[in-house]
């Protein structure tokens, strides 16, 4: 989608930067951030958005022999091993100057793991496999012979988001299903489900 900035009456109706694919037209110093870096252009930014930049590279990579790629990725890894100290540096100072979007990236990335485990372990959408519940912010994954702290503490799991990135590592282990968390709590602290008597009841 065109991106299109209004520009201020002090720096006049021209534009400070226009990508030459999408033309996005930059009229601040703050559209400019959209745009690629590159001191040697004027205002040390390319006439090209990243998002366009990004686009050709990726096809350009997608349309080299593997070889080349082999080539392109083992480059990568000897600057990073070159520059870990750099990149260790640009890192932290990045997240200090961006709080609000490193909160919004790791916010999407635990919801994206947990939407993942939930749903191989239960199907999509996850539900709980006692109770029907089926509003993710109430699921959980749980251990079905108990003992679920018990079993960390020995493997060295751990717990909350990174316990469902380790599952995925795993291969997804035989062993889980999904509760919801008043189903979980219930097996935990009476060894049942109150639902389990209410439905051997109804029969």
């Amino acid at each position: 989608m065109l991106v299109t900035f209004s520009p201020p009456m002090s720096l006049g109706p021209s534009p400070l930067r226009i990508c030459r694919v999408c033309e996005l037209e930059a009229y601040t110093l703050e559209d400019l951030e959209y745009f690629v870096k590159a001191k040697r252009f004027t205002h040390g930014r390319q006439n090209k958005c990243k998002n366009c930049h990004n686009k050709e590279k990726t096809k350009k990579y997608a349309n080299l022999p593997e070889e080349e790629k082999e080539k392109a990725r083992q480059h990568v890894r000897n600057w990073n091993l070159a520059n870990k100290d750099h990149r260790a540096e640009y890192g932290l100072n990045w997240q200090r100057n961006n709080k609000e979007k490193v909160k919004q990236y790791n916010f999407r990335s635990r919801n994206k793991i947990r939407l993942e485990v939930l749903s191989h372990y239960s199907g999509t959408p996850p539900t709980c496999e006692c109770c029907g519940e089926n509003i993710i912010g109430f699921l959980t994954i749980d251990h079905i012979h108990g003992g679920g702290t018990k079993h960390r503490a020995q493997k060295g799991v751990p717990s909350g988001t990174e316990f469902y990135r380790w599952l995925k590592k795993q291969n997804y282990p035989q062993g889980y299903r999904v509760l919801c968390y008043n189903c979980n709590c219930a097996h935990g602290a009476l060894g049942f489900c109150p639902h389990e008597i209410e439905r051997s009841s109804d029969k």
